[in-house]
């Protein structure tokens, strides 16, 4: 682990550490569907610049329960 990125949760802020930050862009998240919404930790997806499709975490559900989470 490399980097932390700081985002608040319940009015608290809290340190997601992450091997490497890519690049940063506003997006549209959109949904995953019925199959792969069913993913514990994911809000949705989106498509960045290059085409690549990207899952987007929620935050909120990565802090229900176990707090040390490996993705």
């Amino acid at each position: 682990m490399k980097c932390v990125i700081i985002v608040e949760h319940n009015n608290r802020l809290v340190g997601l550490g992450v091997d490497e930050l890519l690049a940063q862009q506003d997006i549209v998240i959109k949904n995953i569907g019925a199959s792969i919404g069913r993913l514990r930790g994911f809000a949705g997806a989106t498509i960045i610049e290059n085409g690549n499709v990207v899952l987007i975490l929620d935050i909120n559900s990565l802090f229900q329960g176990d707090t040390n989470i490996h993705i």
